[in-house]
């Protein structure tokens, strides 16, 4: 059975997956210049950005796996979500919102593949 929407919950999960991914890799490097300049509380910051790094990684590979089971994908996006934006904050907020958008496209989907009417 085709479903358009499931396809557009993976494109746009993986995108968000993308840009947090991204995200985190800023942080990172942020992260291991403060602990060369010497700053306090870089080595937390630098040890969260590789957690947000993971729950990237969740977010991407969820939005792989919902062909398959579409709202299990859209929760780990959810959780996905807000780990990384509770880990690095503003750098993970772009893909965060890609993340939920494709989540909430996730649960608004009947089982046959058509949307929901509000």
């Amino acid at each position: 059975m085709e479903r358009p929407l499931a396809k557009i919950v993976s494109l746009v999960g993986v995108a968000g997956g993308g840009m947090a991914l991204f995200g985190s890799i800023i942080a990172m490097f942020l992260g291991g210049a403060g602990m060369a300049g010497g700053i306090d509380d870089s080595e937390s910051f630098l040890g969260r950005s590789f957690g947000a790094a993971g729950m990237a990684l969740l977010g991407g590979a969820a939005a792989i796996g919902s062909h398959v089971r579409l709202r299990l994908g859209g929760a780990l996006m959810i959780i996905s979500a807000g780990a990384g934006l509770l880990f690095t904050g503003l750098f993970y907020a772009p893909g965060a919102i890609f993340l939920l958008t494709s989540a909430y496209i996730a649960f608004r989907v009947r089982p046959d593949g058509s949307a929901d009417e509000p």
